[in-house]
């Protein structure tokens, strides 16, 4: 598999495990040691991988119209980083995530996550 196509595996499994609340795929996407960064509103996120796991799985991401694009891939070496935009997160947010990934002993993780609300309200 070419590298640009793991590094796309890697988050398309993030995309499946925050969408359908699959622990097992986040598991797989991220690094133990993984942090969440970002805003929604007034409330600002900084979540471990176990934190946005579970949230994950309590509400799914994927209310029937989650829409993920990936924007760019810009590698260097055992770098990454990877724009996703997503629309319709929980039905009603829009996000543009960046996601900084790294090749440790041979295998793509996401490190971090940064993310920027760009529209919508939280649902309830």
């Amino acid at each position: 598999m070419s590298t640009d196509s793991e590094i796309t595996r890697v988050i398309g499994l993030y995309t499946k495990g925050a969408g359908a609340g699959d622990a097992a795929s986040l598991d797989e996407a991220f690094h133990d040691n993984a942090y969440w960064f970002g805003a929604i509103g007034e409330t600002n996120y900084a979540l471990s991988k176990a934190e946005f796991t579970g949230m994950a799985v309590a509400q799914p991401g994927d209310t029937g119209s989650l829409v993920s694009r990936t924007i760019s891939v810009n590698q260097v070496g055992d770098s990454a980083t990877v724009v996703v935009e997503e629309d319709n997160y929980w039905g009603a947010l829009s996000f543009t995530d960046t996601f900084q990934l790294n090749r440790i002993s041979g295998v793509w993780k996401i490190v971090c996550k940064s993310f920027v609300h760009t529209g919508g309200s939280l649902p309830g």
